[in-house]
């Protein structure tokens, strides 16, 4: 579902004191902005609060490039987190517990793969923990931020600053360039809260993802695992906290969602967030730290990095060792 909104704010605040005023030229007059169930994906003008992330000790090295080398490693944030969540629609006989008491956390620098069959709730558990579904009890955490008794606005807006997203769909907008689709969530701020891409950690992603000859393509003159690697550097140019993927490969040949693959397990490591993938696909989940197997809305088992062949054999056993 999506939205037509004009693409600049009417009144939009004073920027900050060194900000140029000069007007920037519009990428086109109006936008398709994706939409969730409640609202908008991404906000356009709500200060988030100020983070307040929940730590565990490592001793994991820091790395030599990318944004994370300037990012001190001492400690590792748990960037979305689950406690105690349930999810029920419906009431009486007719109810569904899509969710039932999952307490699971997620962490910097860490690749996680939530899996099991259709219905299972793994993906209403991602929509939980982006705050884009609410749960009947329990509390999710982004990046040590309580997401229960926030306004919509205020949610897209966290989503749009501290999370990204990766959609088997790839969701890029027709009208728009690969680097205005890259930008669009730094576009859609207005005033003290927009925020620009790191232009040096935003040309990196565009080289190692092999997309600087693309620049001025339009989506439909890309293909699908161009489009997703697209989708990949706009999940990740602002630096987010953590990124959802939800099937990224679903719609991809074999070859390109291989390559997609090796790209965010490279990515995990280096951006200094965390990556969550929910799939039904051994293949996905292989390239991930961790895998959460999710059954009748519980997470039944959960296994280190494996092939995809031992993770077929575990998805057919129905997440048993």
């Amino acid at each position: 579902m999506s939205i037509r909104i004009p693409f600049f704010s009417s009144t939009p605040a004073s920027p900050p004191p060194g900000t140029s005023t000069a007007p920037r030229q519009p990428m086109a007059m109006q936008m398709m902005v994706p939409m969730t169930a409640t609202g908008p994906l991404f906000a356009t003008s709500v200060a988030p609060p100020a983070p307040g992330p929940t730590s565990v000790a490592t001793q994991s090295a820091a790395p030599t490039s990318g944004w994370a080398a300037t990012t001190p490693r001492q400690q590792v944030r748990i960037v979305a987190e689950a406690q105690q969540v349930s999810r029920v629609y419906g009431q009486g006989e007719a109810a569904v517990r899509a969710v039932d008491g999952i307490s699971v956390a997620f962490m910097q620098g860490e690749l996680a793969a939530i899996v099991g069959p259709s219905g299972s709730g793994k993906s209403t558990l991602m929509h939980l923990l982006a705050g884009l579904d609410q749960p009947t009890s329990g509390a999710t955490f982004l990046d040590g931020m309580p997401l229960a008794g926030r306004h919509e606005a205020e949610l897209a807006e966290l989503r749009r600053t501290r999370m990204g997203f990766v959609f088997q769909s790839f969701n890029l907008l027709p009208g728009l360039t690969v680097l205005e689709n890259i930008r669009l969530p730094e576009t859609l701020g207005t005033g003290a809260t927009t925020a620009t891409n790191d232009r040096a950690w935003e040309g990196e992603l565009i080289a190692r993802l092999g997309l600087l000859g693309l620049l001025e393509r339009m989506p439909h003159q890309l293909s699908g695992g161009q489009q997703q690697r697209v989708a990949i550097v706009r999940a990740l140019a602002h630096r987010p906290a953590v990124v959802f993927a939800d099937e990224p490969t679903g719609n991809l040949d074999v070859v390109s969602g291989a390559e997609v693959l090796k790209v965010l397990s490279s990515l995990a490591h280096d951006a200094g967030c965390g990556i969550v993938i929910v799939t039904h696909d051994a293949a996905a989940a292989s390239v991930a730290d961790r895998i959460l197997y999710v059954r009748d809305g519980r997470v039944v088992q959960e296994i280190g990095r494996s092939s995809a062949e031992e993770i077929a054999h575990f998805l057919v056993r129905g997440g048993a060792l």
